[in-house]
Formats: C-alpha cells, structure tokens, sequence
C-alpha cells in the first residue's frame, strides 16, 4: 500500500456495545508496529477492540490524532494504558508512565494511593513491567505506610502471592504489621499457610 493510498483508507473499528467507528487508517498506523502489521502488511480492514470499553477507544483515538497525553478519567487509565502497550506505541508508554508518575508524587488521601498502588501492581502483574511499581515504592516505601498495609493484609491468607512482595518492600524496616498480621495468622490457622511460609522465608 503506498502512502497516498494508506492516507485515503479507512479501518473498521468493532467496539463494545456501539456501533463500529471508521477510522483512518494512517492514525492507528503511524505509530504503532502492530496496527501496521495488521492493516498494511496483513491488509485487514477492521480490527476488533471489543476488550475495551467503547468510551476508553474513544480516548485512544483522540490520544493518537493528538499525539499527546492528557489528563484523563482514572477510570479509563487502565484500558489506554493497556492499548499502549497491546500496539507498542512507544510514546503512549511513556506518557502514561509519566501520567502515574504526576499521580504518585501528588497523592494526597488514601484513595488516591490505593489507586495508584491498584495500578501499579495491574501492570506490574498483567503487563510485566515494574516501573510502575517501583516508583511506587520508592515515593512510599519506609513512611508510615501501616493502616494502608494492613487493609491489603487483612484477608493475608488468600491475598495473592505476588502481591505480598510490594507490600513487604513498602515496610520497609518497619515490621510491626507484618510481625501482627503472621501472629494473627498461625492463630487462626494449624500450621504455615502458603503465604505465612513466603514471609518467613
């Protein structure tokens, strides 16, 4: 496909619960490897986004015209973020990290930390990447970090594994919730569950 004809064509965009949006194809192509693999190199015509809300695409779309972050609904953060990385768009990465990065240093309630901490650890688990994370945790690691702790640890036996590693990181070399939350543990337990077992360690 030349360029002038890349410029004059349109991609079908299947979305959830709406109608599907024509697109032009060079937006979606510009920047990402991925959508030009599928529309150019494969010649597809459409292209299902039915994972993502039809109001989260909707803010993509603007993204990739605009070229530039804005600051968007946290609710829909998630979802660009995860379209960033799904299509590669390098910059889009980029400014979604700054996005949480602005998010983390400006934290104001507890609210707000457990959002950014709730994001942090989706990417961390389900994109792999930590820097997210350990922004996190260097901003929050070792201050008095304890009441939000403990809301995480409060069902310690089931908390998934691979969170318990942030949560001890932000301790820091304050061990007082961790010492509590073990004790009250074996307690209620016979024997080291899974979890207690991985602390100790």
């Amino acid at each position: 496909m030349t360029q002038a004809q890349l410029q004059e064509s349109t991609t079908v965009l299947i979305v959830r619960d709406r109608d599907p949006l024509l697109v032009e194809t060079s937006i979606l192509t510009a920047d990402s490897p991925v959508f030009r693999f599928i529309l150019e190199e494969c010649a597809f015509e459409e292209e299902d986004l039915t994972d993502f809300s039809a109001e989260a695409v909707e803010v993509f779309l603007t993204l990739l015209r605009d070229k530039k972050m804005v600051d968007i609904e946290e609710n829909l953060f998630r979802e660009v973020n995860k379209m960033g990385v799904a299509f590669k768009i390098d910059w889009l990465m980029l400014d979604c990290l700054h996005w949480i990065k602005m998010k983390i240093v400006t934290v104001s309630n507890e609210a707000e930390k457990t959002f950014v901490f709730n994001e942090s650890y989706y990417v961390l688990q389900r994109l792999e990447k930590d820097e997210y994370m350990n922004m996190f945790v260097s901003e929050f690691g070792g201050s008095d970090s304890n009441t939000f702790i403990s809301r995480y640890l409060k069902d310690f036996d089931n908390l998934e594994t691979e969170m318990l590693y942030p949560l001890l990181q932000l301790t820091g070399t304050n061990y007082t919730v961790i010492l509590d939350t073990l004790t009250q543990s074996v307690a209620n337990n016979q024997g080291l569950t899974k979890n207690t077992m991985l602390v100790l360690q």
